[in-house]
């Protein structure tokens, strides 16, 4: 969770401690949920709640409440159709068990790892309820959330009282600089992906969302840009370690998107143009290494419709393509003479 803090004065933050377990979070949604549920939970046998309202935030959760002395709940939990969330600590296999003391509760919360439409965790659990006077399992203790705050309050002065300031001051209209974090991020890997770094600073946003911006190192392959929660989106670099090749450009939910350029390992441009699912799709120019161009519309990955292909000693087809080969109508060029042919399937009928 990251936490800004904004204001006209100048002050400072202390850290109290690390919430790894998200303790505060958890305390948050059940007081919330216990809240809303009030009047159920003094009627109920045992019951639980599921809510998953907090679509602007990318956290959702399901909360299990056990209101009574002498129930307890063994909850057996199964994660794995869940996607599209990731599940928080302390839960972090996809298979686990809680246990639900007397008048206890507990919360399993998720948080969007990419753009997957509405929350759904798709939990399967297995309850097993046991009454009785006998002794619950060990449950562990509700964490405090006083601990994240400080006592005395002494560090939260109202602002007429801050001694730093006075109040004329304060109300002095104080304009801070603006950081581009953009360009901040990528003059910090200027020096290491010079390439990627140049291109990037071409491109401008395509939303006014704003992305965690991440160098993110996987199977030998650097992606170095925006990202959802570790997802490529927005604006980014993906240099390919053992092709050598690099796509810059724009992506969506991990593909290429819209339109983005490929260099091969000597900075070449092999490719610019548009893509769609991740493949090139719509106008593009591709240079082959020998020497080779083409530029027309591609389809799913393949030179797909009318385009124009240049071979290395300067014949040209000037036609349609159908899935990488020539097809239908057409004209050659070799730079002296014209003349029209027809293909199927890559092969010529007639000329």
């Amino acid at each position: 969770m990251v936490v800004r803090f904004c204001a006209i004065a100048k002050g400072s933050v202390n850290l109290v401690g690390d919430d790894t377990d998200f303790e505060l979070i958890r305390n948050l949604i059940s007081t919330r949920v216990k809240e809303e549920n009030k009047e159920e939970l003094q009627k109920e046998d045992f019951f639980y709640a599921v809510d998953n309202s907090f679509e602007q935030s990318g956290i959702a959760y399901e909360m299990a409440v056990n209101p009574l002395n002498n129930v307890y709940q063994v909850w057996k939990v199964d994660s794995t159709s869940t996607h599209g969330y990731l599940i928080l600590p302390p839960y972090v296999r996809p298979e686990f068990e809680i246990v639900l003391g007397y008048n206890d509760y507990q919360i399993i919360l998720g948080i969007k790892r990419y753009k997957y439409g509405k929350h759904c965790l798709n939990l399967a659990i297995d309850v097993n309820i046991l009454r009785g006077s006998q002794d619950p399992p060990m449950v562990l203790p509700k964490p405090n959330v006083d601990k994240y705050f400080a006592k005395d309050n002494k560090s939260f002065k109202a602002l007429s009282e801050n001694p730093t300031f006075s109040s004329s001051d304060i109300r002095k209209a104080v304009k801070f600089p603006t950081l581009n974090h953009w360009d901040l991020f990528l003059q910090k890997h200027k020096a290491q992906y010079p390439l990627a770094v140049e291109e990037l600073k071409k491109l401008q946003p395509l939303t006014q969302e704003i992305f965690d911006l991440n160098v993110i190192e996987m199977y030998g392959n650097t992606y170095i840009g925006e990202a959802d929660y570790g997802i490529r989106y927005g604006r980014g670099a993906y240099i390919f370690g053992k092709e050598g090749t690099t796509y810059i450009g724009y992506w969506d939910k991990g593909m290429q998107f819209v339109k983005g350029k490929v260099f091969d390992r000597s900075n070449r441009l092999i490719f610019e143009g548009e893509y769609k699912n991740g493949l090139r799709d719509g106008k593009g120019v591709y240079n082959y290494q020998g020497g080779e161009k083409y530029e027309g519309m591609f389809a799913k990955g393949l030179k797909d419709g009318k385009g124009i292909f240049t071979w290395n000693d300067g014949l040209k087809w000037d036609g349609n393509f159908k899935k990488d080969n020539l097809e239908g109508e057409g004209t050659f060029f070799d730079g002296k003479e014209t003349f029209k042919a027809t293909f199927k399937d890559g092969n010529l009928v007639e000329s």
